[in-house]
């Protein structure tokens, strides 16, 4: 199993790259943006994709290797056949859900779609991110409870691994868009600035859940 650890650690250690803070959002808007004629907030966008792509990737490997560390486990401690149910679930859920619905923006036909819809792109994408991280907070909340289904009946952990899902990030895109409309811009600012802190915001539940488990597997 210890390429299983290793990969998971990988992943993990990966995040020092992946899960990091932009400028400040407002030091970018009234400072940086006037002086470089508004091109740094357009660079910080496409990173905010990059950002969101290296997550999902990260996130990809983690998921991968604990679903790989479970079978080994099972089989080691010859009881896979008892938990076969509960890990087919784990595996297809990952499978059908993460692989298919949590998937990268790719920055590069993001700055195609822009250009080749004069800008309308910026509508999908304001939409897109919102909802990437609802989705992925989602995911890896029902991830950890199929997990400890496993995981605590064969006493790799003796505590649920919890994450907790914030639904305050869970908006309405189209509200917002409305909002922007009748306040004349302010609502498209405020949401611009949730868009840009979120993530920053959700770090630390991913970050805690990943630590607990790499501790439970190295002990």
């Amino acid at each position: 199993m210890m390429q299983e650890i290793l990969q998971i650690e990988k992943s993990i250690k990966e995040r020092r790259e992946s899960d990091i803070k932009l400028t400040n959002y407002w030091i970018t808007m009234f400072l940086l943006s006037p002086v470089t004629l508004g091109i740094y907030p357009l660079i910080l966008n496409f990173k905010q994709i990059i950002r969101i792509d290296k997550f999902i990737q990260r996130k990809r490997k983690y998921y991968d290797g604990i679903i790989k560390y479970t079978e080994k486990y099972l089989k080691e401690k010859n009881c896979f056949d008892e938990y076969q149910v509960k890990y087919n679930e784990l595996n297809s859920f990952y499978n059908e859900v993460f692989l298919k619905e949590c998937k990268e923006l790719n920055v590069f036909l993001s700055i195609i779609f822009s250009i080749i819809t004069f800008g309308l792109y910026g509508f999908y994408f304001g939409y897109k991110v919102n909802k990437i991280w609802d989705d992925i907070q989602k995911f890896e909340e029902e991830f950890y409870d199929k997990m400890n289904a496993i995981w605590s009946k064969v006493e790799i952990i003796k505590y649920p691994i919890n994450f907790n899902y914030d639904s305050r990030k869970k908006r309405n895109y189209f509200v917002y868009l409305i909002m922007s409309l009748v306040t004349f811009g302010i609502g498209g600012i405020v949401w611009s600035y949730k868009m840009w802190t979120d993530p920053d915001n959700l770090y630390g539940e991913f970050h805690t859940a990943e630590d607990v488990v790499l501790l439970a597997i190295k002990k």
